[in-house]
């Protein structure tokens, strides 16, 4: 009993060491994985050496593949981009099974703890990373050296014998792969528990050969939640790693069954661990070599699967106007109503967006906050186009005021999504310079932000139901610029008392000029919109 709480021990030491070491690596590298990723070219080599550098630099290919699904889902990457990142994905996991081919158990715990050092006592950003990223790599392999006097007492366990030596057949050592890495949701976590056993003289390599393959099919498991509840698009992402890692399986275990694989790379090394790493890298190398002129097939497949319009598709659409159709004036007028509307709320969303990722010091949902502001812009161009178009019609003076104003309206929009957007530039250039408000500056923040929404709301309320509360719009209008004054004066205060750097007050101020730009867009709008209903 004693022997099993210890590998679970171990085992759960192992996975919390890779898991801040792949972390402290992303946080190192900051934004310039997801710009990375962002200006991928479809280059299919390209894109298949980019998958592989950013997975080796986050030591988890499942975290490569939950960026590539958003960026899908935000329109970032196209299908094809996707599938050349995943392969390439596949590629660079395999570092992690090398690296636990070394012997550093001995020293581990001193790692460790000079990356626990530099965790809570450095304050520059990078040596705070570099701690964790050694902090993960000390834990891991002392919770590899906990799993091997763990599994060393079972080597002669009847049950466990038998089982990895049914692990031997393909189809039940594949299974056994897929789902054990769907549970763990991590294929170099399969390959290093493989590596322990292997190690203590547990595991042959003919048993852990076909583990390891079918753990790069439970590794999809990832994938697969990512994209639920995302776009057709992001499915489909999903459904290609499923597709490529199942027949690059397929292809290399008829391989291996036909021709002496195993025994071809036993030469290699009589190191089993070794072995098990090899096979890791081999196989994930050749199946990409195999598919790689295959990726137009994996995207038909992924397409077939999964049929229909995606629903996001009609960001860059119009819903409830037809660019062709505006001689019927008054069913013109109500779509652009409607998508005027529409328009407001990207607006709106995109500045809860880019202040939460000011506020939370984060840079987590860029993709979608460029999404929306490419939506906003298409969305006032072909308003502009309808509205332009119905105005050569035969108006009546009130269908005339009402698209003259439309075209300010959507124009006010427009701006409220460019300062949106300019606080999102602030909250990466402030990462970017290692610059973070105060609790009591982030309370402000949130304050402000608060009423803004408020007033937001108020003003969608009103456009939707044509009845505009001028009396409650000015006094909510004047409290958010009495707000912004009070919070001014103590943004100064801090800086005179030195609770703050000038770096970050400037930063704050800038932030206010935005915030007091996006109030007076909202009354601009408020004011034009009453006046076509006055």
């Amino acid at each position: 009993m004693l022997e099993i709480t210890t590998l679970f021990g171990g085992f759960a030491l192992f996975l919390f060491g890779m898991n801040q070491m792949g972390k402290g690596l992303e946080l190192l590298a900051g934004n310039k994985l997801q710009n990375i990723l962002e200006k991928l070219t479809s280059n299919k080599f390209l894109g298949v050496l980019i998958g592989t550098i950013v997975t080796a630099i986050t030591q988890s290919s499942s975290a490569t593949t939950v960026m590539t699904v958003g960026f899908v889902n935000s329109k970032i990457l196209t299908l094809k981009q996707a599938i050349y990142i995943i392969m390439g994905a596949n590629i660079g996991t395999t570092v992690t099974g090398l690296i636990l081919t070394l012997n550093v158990e001995a020293i581990a715990p001193i790692i460790a703890f000079i990356g626990m050092v530099m965790m809570l006592f450095m304050t520059r950003r990078k040596y705070k990373y570099s701690g964790t990223i050694l902090f993960g790599f000390g834990v891991l392999f002392m919770g590899m050296n906990m799993m091997g006097e763990a599994v060393l007492p079972l080597a002669n366990n009847p049950f466990l014998k038998g089982l990895l030596e049914k692990a031997g057949h393909p189809l039940l050592g594949i299974i056994i792969g897929a789902i054990f890495t769907a549970i763990i949701q991590s294929s170099s976590a399969t390959t290093g528990v493989l590596i322990t056993f292997a190690n203590n003289g547990i595991l042959p390599f003919s048993s852990a050969f076909f583990i390891v393959l079918g753990s790069n099919i439970g590794t999809c498991f990832t994938s697969i939640l990512a994209s639920l509840g995302a776009s057709k698009n992001a499915k489909k992402v999903a459904v290609s790693h499923i597709t490529f890692n199942i027949m690059g399986t397929i292809i290399f275990s008829i391989f291996a069954i036909i021709f002496p694989v195993i025994s071809f790379i036993e030469s290699w090394t009589p190191v089993v661990a070794q072995q098990i790493a090899f096979l890791h890298t081999v196989f994930n190398i050749v199946t990409t070599i195999i598919l790689l002129p295959f990726t137009d097939l994996l995207e038909k497949i992924a397409n077939n699967l999964i049929r229909g319009k995606d629903p996001r598709d009609v960001g860059f659409s119009l819903m409830y106007l037809n660019a062709q159709a505006y001689n019927d004036t008054i069913s013109t007028i109500a779509g652009i109503r409607q998508e005027t509307i529409r328009m407001f709320r990207y607006a709106k969303k995109n500045l809860l967006l880019s202040t939460s990722n000011l506020i939370n010091h984060e840079d987590n949902r860029s993709a979608e906050i460029e999404f929306n502001e490419e939506v906003i812009d298409f969305l006032n161009t072909e308003i502009a186009k309808v509205n332009v178009k119905a105005m050569s019609n035969n108006l009546s003076r009130e269908q005339y005021k009402q698209l003259s104003y439309y075209l300010k309206i959507i124009s006010n929009i427009e701006r409220l999504g460019d300062y949106s957007y300019n606080i999102y530039k602030l909250s990466v250039n402030m990462a970017d310079n290692e610059l973070n408000f105060s609790k009591e500056a982030k309370e402000e923040i949130q304050l402000m932000v608060d009423n803004l929404e408020i007033y937001f709301d108020d003003i969608e309320k009103s456009l939707m139901d044509n009845e505009f509360d001028m009396k409650k719009l000015r006094t909510l209008a004047i409290k958010i610029s009495d707000i912004a004054d009070k919070n001014r004066e103590e943004s100064l205060e801090r800086l005179k008392s030195g609770k703050s750097i000038a770096e970050e007050e400037l930063a704050y101020d800038k932030l206010y000029t935005y915030l007091m730009r996006l109030r007076d867009h909202l009354q601009n709008i408020q004011n034009q919109y009453s006046t076509i209903y006055q």
